[in-house]
């Protein structure tokens, strides 16, 4: 049971007609999907890409009003001058902390001999005093590493407006 030449015309003519793009109205989101072509795409790409993929999601400028002129992308959090300052925090805070385990281990491993009083009390304090230079030094880091965080946003290609992801 086949279909007749009509039935597969009109069947084509159906397909022309439908919308090129699907609109989801609240925020101006579009979806575009080109039936036709999507058809031969699809017939085209291996099976494994086929489940790999993801369907465009444009979204419109509402600035330059450019259609699907929105592309998803990184900015950053801060302005350079704190970004500068996250930098100088991070980094002797990375430094700070390497240089507390190094001393935290070389006190066990002597044993006590670079301790304040030279006995086995003064291993206690070095390396106490190692793990609250480690504890500061994180403190300060992950501020640092917040100053120079990143956040997702959609920026248009064409006048460069930034719409936070949310």
């Amino acid at each position: 049971m086949g279909f007749d030449g009509n039935e597969i015309k009109r069947r084509k003519e159906e397909i022309e007609r439908r919308p090129k793009s699907i609109t989801v109205e609240p925020s101006g989101y579009k979806q575009h999907q080109s039936f036709s072509s999507s058809i031969q795409e699809i017939k085209n790409i291996p099976i494994i890409e086929k489940l790999q993929r993801k369907p465009d999601l444009l979204i419109d400028c509402h600035a330059c009003k450019m259609e699907g002129g929105m592309s998803p992308c990184s900015v950053p959090k801060f302005s350079q001058v704190m970004r500068l300052i996250g930098f100088i925090i991070a980094v002797p805070s990375a430094i700070g902390m390497a240089v507390s385990v190094i001393v935290c281990i070389n006190v066990i491993l002597q044993g006590g001999s670079l301790g304040l009083s030279g006995s086995s009390g003064g291993a206690a304090v070095g390396v106490v005093m190692g793990i609250v230079f480690f504890c500061i030094s994180l403190v300060s880091g992950a501020i640092g590493w917040f100053l120079l965080g990143k956040k997702k946003v959609f920026k248009c290609v064409r006048c460069g407006f930034i719409l936070d992801r949310a």
